[in-house]
């Protein structure tokens, strides 16, 4: 029962690779989702534009109209490099995805290819993977 409770807890982070909208050089952001215990909250850092920090509503939607479970307690998603401004609804779907993998769910489209991950998340149609040819998505 220990074992279980501590894989638990090593598995509530994830990290998934986007893009940024920057001309063409579009470089590369880590999305690093941690949960926690403690009160229901969601929060983005790493410098998010104001419609990033919107995007918490449209991916919470996103996992539930997917049949996903959403997680209860704190979530904490890190956008780095924190110096490099995001914005645009592109970082939606690595953070569901995020979200999803931290939760130990078995998503096998997420877990088993290596890509980086760009795209918004629509509240009323489920999760839809769209990829670039290059990169990981880390666990």
């Amino acid at each position: 029962m220990e074992g279980d409770a501590e894989e638990k807890k090593e598995r509530s982070l994830s990290t998934v690779l986007s893009r940024a909208p920057a001309g063409l050089a579009a470089p590369q952001v880590r999305v690093e989702v941690h949960l926690g215990a403690g009160l229901p909250a969601f929060i983005i850092v790493g410098l998010p534009e104001t419609v990033v920090r919107e995007s918490k509503e449209r991916v919470r939607s996103t996992i539930l109209n997917s049949g996903f479970k959403f997680p209860d307690g704190r979530i904490t998603v890190n956008l780095a490099p924190a110096d490099l401004p995001k914005e645009g609804g592109r970082f939606d779907l690595p953070i569901a995805l995020g979200i999803l993998v931290a939760q130990a769910l078995q998503v096998a489209a997420i877990a088993s290819v290596a890509a980086e991950r760009i795209g918004t998340a629509h509240v009323s149609e489920a999760i839809a993977l769209r990829a670039l040819d290059r990169a990981q998505v880390e666990n």
